[in-house]
């Protein structure tokens, strides 16, 4: 496996459905990374409970900082959950479900717990990447990931799951757009209807050389553009937010 393949710490820069709401779909106001700006004036409704879940790239400050950035500035009502909490210097809300090295196959046998612990409303899921890296077929990955799914749903009931089709890495040979494919696939014959599972399409526009800081994981930039993409899709979702 050539280094830095799996999603890890070794290559980090420092080692119950939603209550409904009115959506605001409006395009949100973007904050520098890393920079957490108070929202003045009261938040809109009861809090969300957001668990971000996935690997080293979940697991990493840097998609999850820029998100907690742009729903804080937008006086969103939220609150990010997990058993997890690093790099809590750098994320204002540092609660996650991210493990450095991790397989789909290995974050599926822990979903079903950590979603019953936590009890988020919504999951964000970034995962596959350490699958496809080890020679993992894009379609046994994504069975994997289904499996995230399914046992995310059977530990919060009414949960909804943000899946994400996932950033490209230096080393890929096409495996990651067939797994996207396949991504979108299984989002479309699921139950999207009823808003419970939505892709995320991060992958668009991601440039491994301008986004990621190692050839695999988000630079700051490369954060910001996760966030972006979360951020509209959990809107999507009814999290309420005053713009």
């Amino acid at each position: 496996m050539f280094a830095c393949a799996l999603v890890g710490a070794a290559c980090s820069s420092a080692d119950a459905e939603p209550t409904a709401q009115t959506l605001d779909l409006s395009t949100s106001t973007t904050a520098d990374p890393g920079v957490s700006t108070p929202a003045t004036g009261p938040a809109i409704g009861d809090p969300v409970a957001i668990m971000a879940f996935g690997d080293s790239i979940t697991e990493a400050p840097q998609y999850r900082a820029a998100l907690v950035d742009r729903l804080t500035v937008d006086g969103c009502a939220f609150d990010m959950v997990g058993s997890r909490n690093r790099f809590d210097d750098e994320v204002a809300d540092a609660d996650h479900e991210g493990y450095a090295r991790w397989s789909a196959l290995e974050l599926s046998d822990i979903a079903r717990d950590r979603a019953s612990d936590a009890s988020p409303d919504i999951a964000i899921v970034h995962a596959g990447t350490n699958d496809l890296a080890g020679g993992v077929e894009p379609a046994i990955a994504l069975e994997r990931l289904e499996r995230i799914v399914e046992e995310l749903r059977s530990g919060a009931p009414g949960i909804s799951v943000i899946v994400a089709q996932i950033i490209p890495y230096a080393a890929d040979q096409g495996e990651v757009a067939i797994f996207n494919g396949l991504v979108a696939d299984f989002v479309e014959r699921t139950d999207a209807s009823a808003q419970r599972v939505v892709v995320a399409d991060v992958f668009t526009g991601f440039v491994v050389d301008e986004h990621t800081r190692d050839g695999i994981h988000p630079n700051d930039e490369g954060g910001d553009r996760l966030a972006a993409v979360f951020d509209d899709a959990l809107r999507s979702l009814g999290v309420p937010c005053r713009s």
